[in-house]
């Protein structure tokens, strides 16, 4: 069996993850637990006859009891077969071939059982620093403990989660999103938080109510799902499942994106389609100082290098206050140094926002 040679190993193997993420200090419960999946999806990867011949080498870094409950097969660890088998004085050609070939086998089971051991200790010792693993190092020989101890370590030690994870992993169901980026990322959110809320204690639980709630503070903050929000507090509270709430906004993210495709188009168009343009209609002004674009109709634009123009005069390249990577503060609406060419939509009122209707005369 051979496998191609990837950064992080020297033993040929082949991963989907050649180095794993590597711990930046004391290991925690949310960085151990990475280590894990990451070291899961390795030893799985390589394949193995043994433990049922469904998961690879997994047992390599699972406990009897974690690996039986995805296989009822047993993961016995090949032994080495020893010097080359004699063969008996009247053994037949076949005999001794079938006898050959039994004893390769299960050599060539070993070494490869030997080599994912191995990488797999390795990448652990690269990914944590030796200190919180001392504990389990030879004096004399270094590590030779396999990767399911030195994994069982780092979980018993500082696999617990602290009061100060619980509160950060709720506090990022609520963080900022960015509109530019993809509205899966907040259901990942969700996911990722129930889930160690769900490892933590059930009085740490985060129901699908609270994720929702804390899900529209990112949502309100963003500034472009203002009518979503009030046409979904309007729905019937029996209605309101994570289901229902995830394909509510699914379906307002992708109107939004196709007004905002259009409107982008319609910025092209000004900009050089004189065939877009009525003849007698003088093209867009640019103002290279202030970064800003009048339209024929009169509506004043103002750039911003990370998000493209919009209609806040105080959300230019030189005030952005969310710059993406490389924001360059001096890019303007002629001259956009590789900026952004999108129209920002316009945020509405809220309806929180429309003071009530004073009395009647």
């Amino acid at each position: 069996m051979a496998f191609s040679t990837t950064k992080g190993t020297t033993t040929g193997l082949t991963f989907p993850h050649p180095d794993l993420t590597i711990i930046v200090g004391k290991p925690t419960y949310a960085t151990v637990r990475k280590l894990q999946k990451e070291l899961y999806a390795n030893a799985r990867t390589i394949p193995s006859t043994l433990g049922g011949g469904h998961n690879g080498h997994l047992a390599l870094v699972m406990t009897n009891a974690e690996y039986h409950v995805i296989s009822a097969v047993n993961y016995d660890e090949p032994v080495h077969p020893g010097a080359q088998p004699v063969h008996q004085a009247n053994a037949t050609a076949a005999q001794i071939t079938e006898a050959n070939r039994q004893y390769d086998a299960t050599l060539l089971q070993v070494s490869l059982h030997v080599s994912v051991v191995n990488a797999l200790r390795q990448q652990i010792l690269c990914a944590v620093d030796n200190k919180y693993l001392m504990a389990l190092e030879h004096p004399d020989l270094g590590y030779t403990v396999n990767p399911r101890e030195m994994l069982v370590h780092l979980k018993t030690t500082y696999g617990d989660i602290t009061p100060l994870e619980i509160e950060l992993n709720r506090a990022t169901l609520s963080a900022p999103w960015n509109p530019d980026d993809e509205i899966e990322d907040l259901w990942k959110r969700i996911i990722t938080a129930q889930e160690l809320a769900h490892r933590a204690t059930d009085a740490d639980e985060i129901t699908d109510g609270v994720a929702m709630r804390l899900t529209i503070d990112a949502l309100e903050a963003s500034g472009v799902f203002d009518f979503a929000l009030d046409n979904w507090r309007l729905k019937d509270d029996a209605t309101k499942t994570m289901a229902t709430f995830k394909e509510h906004f699914n379906k307002e993210n992708a109107e939004r994106q196709r007004k905002l495709t259009a409107k982008t188009g319609g910025y092209h168009g000004a900009h050089g389609a004189d065939g877009n343009r009525p003849r007698d209609t003088p093209p867009p002004t640019p103002a290279p100082s202030s970064g800003t674009v009048t339209l024929p109709n009169g509506v004043m634009m103002y750039y911003c290098w990370s998000h493209g123009l919009g209609i806040n005069p105080h959300h230019t390249s030189p005030n952005c206050t969310y710059k993406k990577d490389g924001h360059i503060a001096t890019a303007t609406a002629d001259n956009m140094q590789g900026g952004s060419n999108r129209i920002m939509g316009p945020r509405q009122p809220r309806s929180r926002d429309v003071p009530p209707a004073g009395p009647g005369p």
